[in-house]
């Protein structure tokens, strides 16, 4: 999956939010999660 804002696919995992996967990218800061 890839960073929804810049399309990047350099992130990590930041932590969990409802029991989905939050990511931060490195390229641009934006912190997104996944669709199940």
């Amino acid at each position: 999956m890839n960073c929804p804002r810049c399309k990047s696919s350099n992130h990590k995992k930041n932590g969990k939010i409802d029991g989905r996967q939050r990511y931060k990218c490195h390229d641009c800061g934006y912190n997104y999660s996944v669709e199940i």
